[in-house]
């Protein structure tokens, strides 16, 4: 019992550390998105207009996205949103 909090109930020291944890992961996973929209921007404005498209921007854009959803993860996760269950319609 030495290492908790007396008064304080677990599910809030959890959101210390939690806080801690998912707003980098938050920030790197935004950074990664506008970094995704700026290569797709610039990539169709270099084919466009110059007839410069800039090489393998597909597939900096799929590890790009696969980066930005690995780090939201364990956001979603954490948050029990990842898997929800359904009612079929009977």
């Amino acid at each position: 019992m030495d290492d908790q909090k007396i008064g304080v109930p677990v599910q809030q020291q959890n959101a210390v550390w939690r806080r801690w944890v998912e707003a980098p992961l938050v920030v790197c996973g935004a950074a990664l998105v506008f970094v995704l929209m700026g290569l797709s921007f610039s990539d169709a404005l270099l084919r466009s207009l110059f007839n410069m498209p800039i090489f393998g921007a597909n597939d900096y854009a799929q590890i790009l996205l696969s980066f930005a959803v690995a780090i939201s993860l364990h956001s979603v996760c954490s948050l029990g949103d990842l898997l929800r269950s359904i009612p079929l319609p009977t």
